[in-house]
């Protein structure tokens, strides 16, 4: 039972991928492509694909992060993408349903804006042909996968919270009581 919750944690849920296990990682690719490619690049008319992609990898990689952090990074190895820009093409991505980004749970939206996000992936499979191996994160994107499934809304209906202190609650549905089943 572990070997296949791992396996799925892994390589995600997509129907051609769990019955072509030979060629997991070239399907994954696929759709990453198709997906970016037919709804992102092409309806958003977007041109700087280095850009784009480098962005992709930073959020698949971090498990948390901000428009400014993105763009300092982007920055310092040279590529052209102002602040602006990288929140389109988070934007975009969200779009597109491939990247969710969670926000904390806060009555201020300076301070909301301040903490950044959380990226989740539609699929953790998304996630390994990323690079992305920490079963940690796996298992954590699976859950927040699990909780759009059973149609709560992100920040709407669940956010992530981070206490005085630093430490991080990573789902937070306010106002809740626990009805998981």
């Amino acid at each position: 039972m572990l070997g296949l919750l791992r396996e799925y944690l892994e390589w995600g849920g997509y129907p051609e991928v769990v019955l072509e296990q030979r060629l997991r990682r070239n399907i994954l690719k696929e759709i990453l492509d198709a997906t970016i490619y037919r709804d992102v690049v092409e309806r958003w008319k977007v041109s700087n694909l280095k850009a784009f992609r480098l962005l992709l990898h930073f959020l698949a990689k971090s498990s948390h992060t901000s428009a400014t952090k993105l763009h300092k990074t982007m920055k310092s190895l040279g590529i052209d993408a102002g602040k602006g820009t990288i929140i389109n093409y988070v934007e975009y991505l969200s779009d597109a349903m491939i990247l969710f980004p969670l926000r904390a749970f806060e009555k201020s939206e300076k301070k909301k804006e301040l903490l950044g996000f959380k990226p989740y992936f539609v699929d953790t499979g998304l996630l390994t042909v990323q690079g992305v191996s920490d079963m940690g994160r796996l298992l954590e994107n699976l859950v927040f996968v699990e909780l759009l499934k059973r149609g709560f809304e992100p920040n709407g209906d669940f956010f992530y919270y981070r206490t005085l202190s630093g430490r991080e609650v990573d789902f937070l549905i306010p106002g809740k009581k626990s009805s998981f089943r």
